[in-house]
């Protein structure tokens, strides 16, 4: 997920899935995720067991793992935890603000 060397073991992937996850339950009442990763991708394997998600198939075939996670009440209050630190911005309106308004194209 983080591609920049200098970024990896910082802890920014499994950030970036928890506020995923929570927007999801959320904003758009997801209950249940499911992800694919390479059997290489061990690092990725480990983030998403720490999220509770459980491996339900393994194919030999794709050489991948299929890892599940269904929220109930208590996964949600623990993922929720202290979100304080996030903060939600409409993306127009952010990418404007660091661009300026008249960098985008009009018809």
């Amino acid at each position: 997920m983080i591609a920049e060397p200098n970024y990896r073991g910082k802890g920014l992937g499994k950030e970036v899935i928890r506020m995923m996850i929570c927007y999801g339950v959320t904003k758009l009442g997801v209950r249940k995720y499911e992800a694919k990763i390479g059997l290489d991708n061990k690092v990725s394997i480990a983030i998403f067991k720490k999220f509770k998600f459980q491996e339900v198939s393994v194919s030999e075939v794709f050489q991948e793992v299929t890892l599940e996670l269904t929220v109930d009440h208590a996964l949600q209050t623990w993922l929720l935890g202290d979100m304080s630190f996030m903060q939600e911005r409409e993306y127009q309106k952010s990418r404007d603000s660091r661009h300026g308004a008249s960098s985008h194209l009009t018809q």
